[in-house]
């Protein structure tokens, strides 16, 4: 969804943004996956970042800045600007991070006719930079198969500099490389699981496995997978305790769900 998509849907009726939204659910669940956050703590970061922040709050910081000479509105001048403006961006319409301001550019003029919400990027012109990355590099991920170079992502989000987002790049990378691992071992799971299935040789079966087993290894280490290991051995488990139980480990481990029992 394209930033312009965005600022279109915040104006329309609540039944056509629910048909849009509902639309994008499937790809708004898939970064929250690639990203390893469940749906708390999407709620979370909405919530935190949407409505007002107190009001009183709000007066006291005006009253120790410099720029508005130590001067502010009353805490209900402020509270009846934001329900005068829906508690939404005068300009752009998002609920997001909005602040207060002073329409004639005067900040020490605070009757209540020349204040107005607007939100971060509308009030002081900057962009949400993370977003940008965020969606240039997934693409690019989805697209080629491959991590971006520092480059392509500024190439793919139209940006001239990373500024301080370089970290934010790396969290981008190890998300995403984790969220392939991850695809592998579900991938091989499930072969594994048809091997099975399907009544193949103890050998295919085994060898199926030894994949999986490589692959879970990479995420939780040789040693506890070692452990696992000798523990089922000595416990002189069948073959379809072991499968069971490695399906465990191996969703405990990954967070890649064990989909059903192992078949017997």
């Amino acid at each position: 969804m394209t930033t312009s998509n965005a600022q279109e849907i915040r104006w329309m009726t609540d039944g056509e943004r629910g048909k849009i939204i509902h639309a994008a659910m499937p790809q708004f669940l898939s970064l929250l996956e690639i990203l390893g956050l469940d749906l708390q703590d999407a709620i979370d970061a909405v919530i935190f970042c949407v409505g007002p922040s107190g009001a009183a709050g709000r007066k006291s910081n005006w009253k120790r800045s410099p720029y508005f000479k130590h001067s502010a509105p009353s805490v209900k001048t402020f509270n009846s600007v934001y329900v005068r403006d829906g508690y939404r961006c005068s300009k752009c319409g998002t609920q997001l991070r909005l602040s207060v301001d002073h329409i004639d550019g005067d900040p020490t003029n605070h009757a209540e006719e020349n204040l107005r919400i607007l939100c971060g990027p509308c009030n002081q012109g900057y962009k949400y930079i993370k977003t940008q990355l965020t969606m240039a590099f997934l693409q690019f991920c989805t697209s080629y198969g491959r991590i971006p170079t520092v480059q392509e992502v500024l190439d793919a989000a139209g940006l001239e500099s990373v500024r301080s987002y370089c970290q934010f790049l790396d969290y981008l990378q190890a998300r995403v490389l984790l969220h392939w691992e991850k695809q592998n071992i579900r991938s091989l799971a499930e072969q594994a699981r048809d091997a099975i299935a399907s009544g193949r040789s103890y050998g295919t079966q085994k060898k199926r496995l030894t994949k999986l087993g490589s692959a879970v290894e990479s995420l939780i280490g040789e040693e506890a997978l070692g452990h696992f290991f000798q523990s089922l051995t000595d416990a002189k488990r069948s073959f379809g305790e072991w499968v069971e139980l490695f399906e465990v480990l191996v969703s405990t481990h990954t967070g890649v769900p064990a989909r059903g029992q192992a078949v017997h």
